[in-house]
């Protein structure tokens, strides 16, 4: 699974604004800033974050059910508290 993640990853940034040698800190990126952008941008984002936090969590394992439970209570957090960093609102 990993050897196929990397490259798509590394692929999805190379057809980015972000591959501009842009650099950005995880933990930084707010509720606002993913919900601001559009769907395609915010649902690869949020994919992102989330396997960081499962990452930084030690956790390697996923299934929709629990994309899902993590990721559906994001978008009232957000628009409650758009200021909110991202990562933190991820359930």
């Amino acid at each position: 699974m990993t050897k196929l993640l990397i490259p798509a990853l590394c692929a999805a940034f190379a057809t980015s604004a972000l591959a501009e040698d842009a650099k950005f800190n995880l933990t930084e990126i707010t509720c606002f800033e993913v919900i601001s952008l559009p769907e395609e941008d915010s649902l690869f984002l949020t994919g992102l974050l989330l396997g960081f936090k499962n990452g930084m969590a030690g956790t390697a394992d996923a299934s929709v059910v629990t994309i899902k439970a993590a990721v559906e209570p994001t978008d009232a957090t957000s628009g409650n508290d758009p200021d909110m960093k991202a990562l933190g609102a991820l359930s």
